[in-house]
C-alpha cells in the first residue's frame, strides 16, 4: 500500500511540476473589482482542492 501511494504522490508531483515549468508569472495581474472576477478566481480554488481532497481519499482507500 505504502509503494502504491508513494507511487501516486511522485507521480502527481512530477506532472505538478512540469506543468509550472513554462509559465511566467512575472507580470500577472488580477482584476478583483468586480464579482465575476471573484468569482473566477475562487471557483477554479475550490475545484482544486476538491480535486486534491478526491486524490488523497483515492490514496487513503488502496
Amino acid at each position: 500500500m505504502f509503494k502504491k501511494v508513494t507511487f501516486a504522490l511522485i507521480t502527481f508531483l512530477t506532472f505538478a511540476s512540469t506543468s509550472f515549468a513554462a509559465v511566467d508569472l512575472t507580470n500577472f495581474s488580477v482584476d478583483s473589482a468586480t464579482p465575476e472576477a471573484m468569482a473566477a478566481l475562487i471557483l477554479p480554488a475550490l475545484g482544486v482542492i476538491w480535486g486534491i481532497r478526491k486524490l488523497i481519499k483515492l490514496a487513503n482507500r488502496s
